[in-house]
């Protein structure tokens, strides 16, 4: 799962606890969250980083629950750290019917504009608002399509031009093309809890609780062509990430809860060969190559070999924000705070006393190279991943969410791009505009 996703998960819940309609299920996937990840608070547009205070206290809540939950759990068929496994797709799930066809997105068209060199029509995804009842939206950048989802309905992936979302009871997926709004798959397993998605180019991998009342989640896929639905890996644990490389032949789940220990434990699925591998780290997983799983705690950076779970490189003192891969897996693009002073206190930092970076870290050797450098006090950027590609970045500042500055602008946002090989910023280079409906397809 990507971070901005993330991220809109975090502000989804907040936003339901606030209003009061937060269904019981929602226990397990606010604990679900990892704690430690740095967020923003909608009030402010300057440095540092701020975090959604009423969402994180919230989850910080409800993960004691889930955690005595988890320790209910019976360890059956858990995969001792290090050792591996064939995994062997049980037969495909045979969900019951949906009661009936998905709700029609509201798909609105504009003039296509021309992308700056380096970007491509990647399709994004961003949510309301925290305190309001905004729809998803959904878009291609050149600004060629833009969905607006069924208020049922909340982002669970985005990639590859498609969109996959689940409906407000959390059992049922829906897969669309951005382009046309038309439906992709549909999957629905009533009684079923899904948590996490990624979308790969003909599949979409998830993590469900078969039962919902039960923290025991596994690892599934759902084939776009066939619709047919099989097992990864079994449901063993509670689960609290997914991540998958840009080739789309691994694919990383995070189990437990990180802020119950500094240990986290990792299934390392390779997706060719089936082979299943759980390895232990450091801090929290972010994204993963096809040798290497990068975590980060409240201190530094970490990349683990996916082979013998051993530490590759290390890189300390760093306030990780967000990232994304390259296509090649060969570089790390990251928003960072770096500040030794005051980097030992964790997430609390005082008000102006971190400065923010982009950079790229080599996923090989860890060498750190820094694009961009903005002073405490002065207004930050916000690396939006889901659109940034191999030699061009997107940020956008003032630092606010993509939805929020679609809402101060009126319908349109404006962001730089970022040369990746000279660390040239261009302002303004890029303008998306949320176009009027045009129908209901």
């Amino acid at each position: 799962m990507n971070d901005e996703l993330l991220e809109q998960q975090v502000r989804e819940i907040a936003r339901r606890i606030a209003r009061g309609d937060a269904p019981g299920s929602l226990h397990t996937r606010v604990a679900a969250i990892p704690y430690e990840h740095p967020r923003r608070q909608l009030a402010s547009r300057h440095l540092p980083p701020l975090r959604l205070g009423v969402a994180v206290a919230a989850s910080v809540i409800l993960a004691v629950v889930a955690l005595l939950l988890v320790s209910t759990l019976p360890p059956n068929d858990v995969l001792a750290p290090g050792a591996t496994s064939q995994a062997t797709p049980s037969a495909a799930l045979t969900p019951s019917p949906p009661a009936s066809a998905a709700p029609a997105p509201t798909l609105a068209t504009s003039v296509p504009i021309l992308l700056p060199d380096g970007l491509t029509n990647k399709a994004w995804a961003e949510m309301g608002p925290l305190e309001a009842t905004a729809p998803y939206a959904v878009g291609l950048l050149d600004n060629s399509a833009h969905l607006t989802l069924p208020s049922n309905e909340r982002v669970l992936a985005v990639g590859d031009g498609r969109v996959a979302s689940e409906t407000t009871a959390f059992d049922t997926i829906v897969v669309r093309d951005v382009a046309s709004g038309q439906r992709v798959a549909q999957y629905a397993q009533p009684g079923a809890h899904i948590l996490l998605g990624a979308l790969g180019t003909s599949d979409l991998y998830f993590v469900m609780q078969p039962v919902a009342s039960s923290p025991a989640s596994g690892v599934y896929t759902l084939d776009l062509a066939s619709g047919q639905v099989t097992t990864l890996l079994a449901p063993d644990a509670g689960r609290n990430s997914l991540a998958l490389s840009p080739s789309g032949k691994t694919l990383v789940s995070e189990i437990g809860f990180p802020a119950s220990s500094p240990v986290t434990e990792l299934d390392i699925i390779n997706l060719p060969s089936g082979t299943h591998t759980r390895i232990q780290v450091q801090g929290t997983a972010q994204v993963v190559s096809d040798a290497l799983v990068v975590t980060y705690d409240a201190r530094n950076l970490y990349a683990y070999l996916l082979a013998s779970g051993r530490t590759a490189w290390t890189i300390p003192d760093l306030l990780f924000d967000r990232g994304y891969l390259t296509t090649d897996g060969a570089r790390l693009v990251m928003q960072t705070g770096m500040d030794p002073n005051t980097v030992g206190a964790g997430r609390g930092l005082p008000a102006g006393a971190q400065t923010q970076h982009i950079s790229i870290a080599s996923m090989s050797s860890g060498s750190l190279r820094t694009l961009v450098t903005v002073a405490s006090g002065r207004p930050a950027y916000y690396l939006w991943t889901q659109v940034s590609g191999d030699t061009a970045a997107v940020l956008l500042t003032p630092a606010g969410f993509p939805q929020q500055e679609f809402q101060i602008g009126g319908g349109a946002l404006s962001a730089s791009v970022l040369d990746l090989a000279t660390g040239k910023v261009t302002p303004h280079a890029l303008t998306i505009t949320q176009a009027s409906p045009t129908g209901s397809p």
